[in-house]
């Protein structure tokens, strides 16, 4: 947990793989600038090694500083200085790091720069609050889709279509249905469960390639005319942590349609980012991430313009 640079888009130091919606960028800048307080870290990961590891380990060594508990989440809490802050800044290097959650947060913080032209490079408005975690230690949870037919076809209209796109194995339930590996989607329309192997990837870049991307791109798009996944009305998401049993009520209670995906791997997202792509959507849920309030950060206390 600390400081990182607030860096443009294509920057190696902070790589992206979602797209933001200039809204709500806009609503966290003028939060930023007006509160001058942030109270949610952006979430990055980083590949790790094993130097890093020791490093970590060691500043773990002592008594943490804080705990916290809430929302079932127990979070640890030790404070790094001196020669131990030191051998883990030269440790990390200048490998890149992963944006995971908070590229509303980071766009923001872009922003608030550009609004504030001539600063020098201590400014408070020059970094950012972020957490960090290891890729060998985060975990990556699907986000769900549910979508509508806005034709308003029937079920057996929308199964032979969606049969045009490839084979409907009928499913007894979600346990059978839900995708125990890449390449796959379960499917929930009209009280039934169904399993498909997606169509081949569209393109050959990392992106491309992705589950969610298959589906956006053989389904989604042509099937169900959802061409814009981001603010379409006509789709939303249900992360796993929610429960299919979510998703199902949803989509009985409004005829709509059910996507159970395997979720994206953090390598999958880091093959993405290193190429500057950008992934659809609510195309993965990570954890760990620290829930807001356990860091707060106040500009006024970091010496505006020192």
């Amino acid at each position: 947990m600390g400081l990182v640079p607030v860096t443009e888009p294509g920057d190696r130091r902070l790589l992206r793989h979602e797209a933001v919606r200039p809204g709500r960028a806009d609503l966290l800048t003028r939060h930023l600038l007006e509160v001058g307080m942030s109270s949610s870290p952006i979430s990055l990961t980083y590949r790790t090694d094993d130097v890093l590891d020791a490093a970590i380990a060691a500043g773990c060594a002592d008594e943490p500083v804080l705990e916290a508990d809430g929302d079932g989440i127990h979070q640890t809490v030790w404070a790094l200085s001196g020669e131990a802050a030191e051998a883990l800044i030269v440790a990390m290097g200048d490998r890149p790091l992963y944006v995971t959650d908070g590229h509303h947060r980071l766009a923001a913080a872009v922003e608030a720069l550009h609004r504030n032209p001539g600063i020098d490079g201590n400014h408070p408005l020059r970094w950012t609050q972020a957490v960090l975690f290891p890729d060998a230690e985060m975990q990556v949870l699907a986000a769900h889709r549910r979508v509508g037919d806005r034709t308003g076809r029937s079920a057996e209209d929308l199964i032979a279509a969606l049969s045009r796109v490839g084979h409907l194995a009928p499913c007894a339930d979600i346990t059978e249905a839900r995708p125990d590996g890449p390449g796959a989607v379960g499917i929930y329309l009209a009280g039934q469960w169904f399993s498909m192997d997606l169509p081949a990837a569209s393109g050959d870049r990392a992106v491309d390639r992705l589950d969610v991307s298959r589906l956006q791109d053989s389904i989604l798009a042509p099937v169900l005319a959802i061409t814009d996944p981001g603010s379409d009305p006509m789709i939303d998401y249900v992360p796993e942590p929610v429960g299919i049993d979510s998703l199902v009520e949803r989509c009985d209670a409004d005829r709509r349609i059910g996507f159970v995906l395997h979720p994206t791997s953090v390598a999958e997202m880091m093959a993405v980012a290193d190429e500057d792509g950008l992934m659809p959507p609510k195309s993965s849920y990570f954890e760990p991430k620290p829930r807001s309030g356990v860091f707060v950060r106040r500009l006024d206390r970091e010496g505006l313009g020192a």
